[in-house]
């Protein structure tokens, strides 16, 4: 059995605060959210990867490798 330590709703917060593209982000319990102008919302766990990198899971599956966090939006909303 392979278990998967997800980051908690703090640390999620604590990751994008100051650090996301200008998209709108929020929390859900503690899988980070967006919404895409042509995709709509989607919302992802977070896991470290290490070195600074990343990884974003939905429904189970690896969909996002985040590694490069610049200045950008405040946790907003």
């Amino acid at each position: 059995m392979v278990f998967v330590m997800f980051l908690s709703a703090d640390d999620v917060k604590a990751l994008f605060t100051n650090k996301t593209s200008k998209r709108k982000w929020w929390l859900e319990e503690n899988k980070h959210c967006t919404i895409h102008p042509k995709r709509g919302d989607s919302c992802k766990f977070i896991k470290a990867g290490g070195d600074g990198a990343y990884h974003g899971i939905t429904d189970g599956k690896h969909t996002h490798t985040l590694s490069n966090f610049r200045d950008g939006e405040n946790f907003n909303k």
